[in-house]
């Protein structure tokens, strides 16, 4: 209703539907609606960009777009919206500001999913790197990504060691996934037994 009344006395790109647009994404987002998300989302970085182009709430769009687009599996619009996100913010930040984990976590997931191995590592490692604890909660998927990239190229040593330290921040959280993990930590065990054993 507010939305349909600011309307009648607003022009379309009226700066101030900016935030109401945002808002409403950001509602649908966490209702896991995303493709109403992403449409709304999509029209308050139309006004954004025209109005305050490289501002850190533009930048807080693309991030969000990024995601309903991820949780959508549109994965090259999830990683052209948070690149431009990474864009703007370093314009503002270091590379390691606590700011920037988030968007190096969904980078290295999207690139995993688009099966781009290198990049997987390189924004893994990028997070890694951010002035957080070392036993953040987000470092369990870091190091369980990086360790399905060294298992997929067949190099179980490095796939455990990574396994192992994603396990470790799993206990330290008392995340959910911690008993599936020490699964493939022990499958991991078993495939580089073999492989040694073979050679």
């Amino acid at each position: 209703m507010a939305l349909t009344v600011h309307g009648k006395i607003s022009q379309p790109l009226d700066p101030n539907f900016s935030r109401i647009y945002n808002n409403i994404g950001t509602v649908y987002f966490e209702t896991n609606s995303f493709l109403k998300a992403i449409e709304y989302l999509d029209k308050a970085h139309q006004i954004e960009e025209k109005f305050w182009r490289n501002d850190l709430e533009l930048a807080n769009t693309y991030y969000y777009l990024g995601k309903a687009y991820y949780m959508n599996c549109s994965y090259k619009e999830a990683l052209e919206n948070i690149h431009k996100e990474l864009e703007i913010k370093l314009k503002h930040q270091t590379r390691t500001d606590p700011i920037f984990l988030n968007t190096y976590c969904y980078l290295q997931k999207v690139y995993y999913k688009l099966g781009n191995e290198s990049a997987v590592m390189t924004y893994g490692e990028a997070a890694l790197k951010v002035d957080v604890s070392s036993n953040h909660a987000d470092f369990f998927e870091v190091y369980f990504l990086i360790g399905l990239v060294y298992s997929e190229q067949l190099d179980y040593k490095n796939a455990l060691r990574s396994f192992e330290k994603a396990l470790e921040i799993g206990i330290a959280n008392k995340l959910p996934e911690v008993d599936k993990l020490r699964e493939t930590v022990e499958y991991t065990k078993y495939l580089l037994f073999l492989t040694d054993y073979t050679k």
